[in-house]
C-alpha cells in the first residue's frame, strides 16, 4: 500500500510540473516585455530634451542659416520652406497643413471637428504662429517656437514664448509628416 501512495504522489508531481514551467515562462516573458517597454519609453521621453540640448538659442542659433528654400515648378515665384506640407501631432492627432505663409489646423473627430487657420513666419529656425480664424480662446496672440527637424519626417517645436495654453500644449509635442 505504501508503494502505491508513493507512485500516486510522483504522478501528481509530474502532472503539475509542465503547468508550473508554462506559468514561469509566461511570467518571465511578461517581465522582459515590461522592461523593454520601460527603456523604450524612457528613451522617447529624453529624445525631445536631447534634441534641444544640442541647439540652444544662444550663439548656435545665430550661426544657423535660413532653412533651404525649394522652388515649386508650378509656382516659381513663391518659395517653399522645409516645414511646408501636412503634419500630424503625436499629442492628439491634429493635422496641421503648412502652405507658404499660412497654416490650417484640423481636429478630426467623430462627433465634431474644428478647423483653425492662421499665419506663420519663419526666420532661421524660429517659427511664429498666429490664428486668423477659428480660435476664440487664443485670438490673434502670437506664439514663438524654435523648431528642429529630425530628418524630413519629424519636427519638434521648443517653446520660446506663447500665451495661448492650448497651442503651447499641442505644439511642444512632436509632429510627423504625413
Amino acid at each position: 500500500m505504501a508503494k502505491k501512495s508513493r507512485a500516486n504522489k510522483r504522478k501528481k508531481k509530474k502532472k503539475s510540473s509542465p503547468l508550473l514551467i508554462f506559468v514561469l515562462v509566461i511570467v518571465v516573458l511578461a517581465a522582459v516585455s515590461l522592461s523593454v517597454s520601460y527603456f523604450l519609453l524612457q528613451d522617447d521621453s529624453h529624445q525631445l530634451s536631447s534634441i534641444f540640448e544640442n541647439s540652444d538659442t544662444t550663439e548656435e542659433t545665430t550661426e544657423l542659416t535660413d532653412p533651404p528654400i525649394i522652388k515649386d515648378p508650378v509656382e516659381k515665384d513663391e518659395p517653399k520652406t522645409l516645414l511646408e506640407g501636412t503634419w500630424v501631432s503625436n499629442y492628439d492627432g491634429n493635422i496641421m497643413t503648412i502652405n507658404r505663409l499660412g497654416f490650417t489646423l484640423e481636429s478630426p473627430s467623430v462627433s465634431t471637428s474644428s478647423k483653425l487657420s492662421g499665419k506663420i513666419s519663419i526666420e532661421k529656425n524660429i517659427i511664429t504662429f498666429s490664428y486668423t480664424s477659428g480660435s476664440e480662446a487664443c485670438g490673434s496672440t502670437e506664439g514663438h517656437y524654435q523648431f528642429q527637424l529630425e530628418g524630413a519626417e519629424e519636427v519638434f517645436f521648443k517653446l520660446i514664448k506663447d500665451d495661448c495654453s492650448s497651442r503651447k500644449e499641442r505644439n511642444t509635442m512632436g509632429w510627423f509628416k504625413l
